[in-house]
């Protein structure tokens, strides 16, 4: 398993996130490119992510958002494919997030 920040100018980032929440979430509560960009770009907001890959395949990811004029921050979104689910990838993807806003 190997992990890259999130960027959102990149369409395959995009889509790999969009394609892990649809698989772990099911069809009850589907996403879509637009809503990923547009919950990443917000102003004001410093956001940042990671994306987890097992092999070519997207797996997990976790979404940070810190808001400096608040000093304050939150998990925006966290999901893990099902099949790599209690294999860890959500603690280290959580671990991550966690680390990046205490920073």
């Amino acid at each position: 398993m190997h992990f890259l920040p999130f960027d959102r100018a990149d369409e395959q980032h995009l889509r790999d996130v969009v394609h892990v929440w649809n698989q772990a979430c099911g069809t009850g509560f589907t996403i879509r490119e637009k809503l990923v960009a547009y919950n990443t770009g917000s102003p004001n907001v410093e956001s940042a992510g990671r994306l987890a890959y097992a092999g070519d395949q997207p797996v997990g990811f976790v979404l940070a958002n810190h808001r400096p004029d608040e000093d304050s921050g939150y998990i925006d979104a966290i999901a893990v494919d099902t099949a790599h689910q209690r294999c860890k990838t959500g603690t280290m993807l959580m671990d991550w997030a966690e680390s990046w806003l205490i920073e």
